[in-house]
């Protein structure tokens, strides 16, 4: 992965993943590479990292969404996991109470 890749993924993913140093590590990055390449690293995606680019709005999904995709992950693995109903529940309000 080369430089560039590197950072336009930190600036691209910094205001998706609410982390107050990687909403830092943009700023400092728009003071040295300027307001253009920041807004390259937002709309560009062309030079972020793929797996950040696919997985970053995961937070975004509707909860149902999210236990489904913890089932599938797991499954990818090599994990046997059903989620039982008491269990979506409780994945389902940590999610809600999470914000995520």
């Amino acid at each position: 992965m080369s430089l560039k890749t590197t950072l336009q993924t930190l600036v691209y993913a910094a205001p998706k993943a609410n982390v107050q140093e990687l909403a830092e590590l943009r700023e400092q990055l728009r003071l040295v590479y300027g307001a253009k390449f920041i807004k390259t690293a937002d709309t560009d995606l062309a030079n972020v990292h793929e797996t950040i680019r696919e997985n970053i709005n995961i937070i975004s999904m509707p909860t149902g969404l999210k236990v489904e995709r913890l089932v599938r992950l797991a499954s990818e693995e090599g994990v046997d996991y059903k989620p039982s109903d008491k269990s979506r529940a409780v994945f389902l309000l940590l999610f809600t109470l999470a914000g995520v």
